[in-house]
């Protein structure tokens, strides 16, 4: 990892490379372009054992006097032209999922071809039932539920949350991920995981802004389009991993016995997949989707910010995102008093530029923009702009 990817801002995601997923070597669980504005924070406190968690007091968390709701009038969720062009922007890859399993079930009767691929089809519907969700969450995601410790620190705030959000506490399930980040995500239909430092060390406000803002996911549909498109994305990821991955070795051990041979080899690799794009021309839009899903996916962030202060949790998610800023100023100032990063003229350390491919691919704003986005909207009444 650069230094570069070290000190980028992150906040609140579900992203492979993130997460080190190794079930799904091919890309995220929901983004179609990696996350590397996003990557892992590096330096952490000491973590503390979960019989040290003080429970929160029974009655419900006080929030901050500056972003109090007397009223919670309705949620404004997603406009449905959004989801639906995040819904479009997976469809090459849908295809191309299409094309995989049409081609494994190419020796088969044409009764056994047309059972699998409607199979297929119809298996998105899996994706929720909660029963798959659970195995999915624990699999893939690596998300694990509550100690009894962890309930009872966290239960009163998200009865709370689900009460401004207007759910029961039941329909949604809040599990926990290991991770020294300060970070949650919204996961799968119904499932809501925070990180287990964010569960030790952010006071109460702060962690009901950041389950508020995961719950805002879940109100405006982002959740369920992302992992829809994921899930019919896959077959077609896994492909391309494999076919890279054999093109590779194939390559390599050509090249131990000859240059000549590893060019064969390369051609004919490249050759294979231009025949499949030529073929099948709709296919080069999987070069371009990425930075479509991902200026989408801003877009998501900032919505489920704003749902999040509707319900009354702007002010702390401002604060939650301050402390991400801190984390990163920490950083900062560890790498360059090792050497690592320069310094600027008043000794401040600097931090590594970022090209515009990175910039363009970032799943999530700058954390700078979705504050001053929270503020505007604390300071004009959460209004529609």
């Amino acid at each position: 990892m650069s230094t570069g990817d070290q000190v980028a801002g992150r906040e609140f995601a579900p992203h492979q490379e993130q997460h080190q997923v190794p079930a799904n070597p091919y890309g995220s669980p929901y983004a179609e372009a990696p996350d590397l504005a996003y990557p892992p924070f590096t330096v952490a406190p000491q973590p503390l054992p979960a019989q040290a968690v003080p429970p929160i007091p029974a009655t419900a968390p006080s929030w901050p006097t500056q972003d109090a709701v007397s009223e919670l009038g309705p949620l404004r969720p997603e406009k449905p032209p959004t989801l639906t062009a995040t819904l479009l922007a997976k469809a090459p890859h849908f295809l191309g999922s299409l094309l995989v399993v049409m081609a494994v079930v190419l020796l088969m009767p044409w009764w056994a071809k047309t059972l699998v691929v409607l199979a297929w089809l119809a298996s998105g519907a899996l994706v929720f039932h909660r029963g798959t969700e659970r195995m999915l969450a624990g699999v893939l995601f690596g998300f694990r539920q509550l100690t009894p410790a962890e309930r009872q620190r966290v239960q009163p705030t998200w009865n709370e949350v689900t009460s401004r959000f207007g759910v029961a506490p039941d329909e949604y399930e809040l599990w926990i991920q290991e991770s020294e980040e300060l970070s949650a995500f919204a996961a799968a239909g119904h499932i809501v995981a925070v990180t287990t430092r964010s569960l030790k060390s952010l006071p109460d406000g702060e962690l009901a802004g950041v389950i508020a803002h995961e719950m805002g996911h879940h109100q405006a549909g982002h959740a369920w389009v992302a992992l829809i498109g994921e899930w019919y994305a896959a077959p077609g990821r896994v492909a391309w991993w494999v076919f890279k991955k054999v093109s590779w070795l194939a390559v390599r051990l050509a090249a131990e016995r000859s240059l000549m041979w590893a060019a064969v080899f390369g051609l004919t690799a490249l050759a294979v997949a231009v025949s499949v794009v030529a073929a099948v021309p709709p296919l080069l839009l999987v070069f371009v989707t990425p930075y479509l899903s991902a200026w989408l996916s801003r877009r998501a962030e900032l919505h489920a910010d704003r749902l999040a202060a509707q319900r009354g949790y702007g002010a702390a998610l401002i604060g939650a995102f301050e402390r991400i800023k801190n984390d990163e100023i920490v950083l900062l100032e560890r790498l360059a008093r090792d050497g690592k990063i320069k310094r600027d003229a008043m000794g401040h350390p600097l931090r590594p530029h970022q090209g515009w491919s990175l910039r363009m691919l970032a799943s999530h704003p700058e954390l700078d923009e979705r504050i001053t986005a929270l503020r505007g909207y604390l300071a004009t009444g959460l209004s529609e702009g």
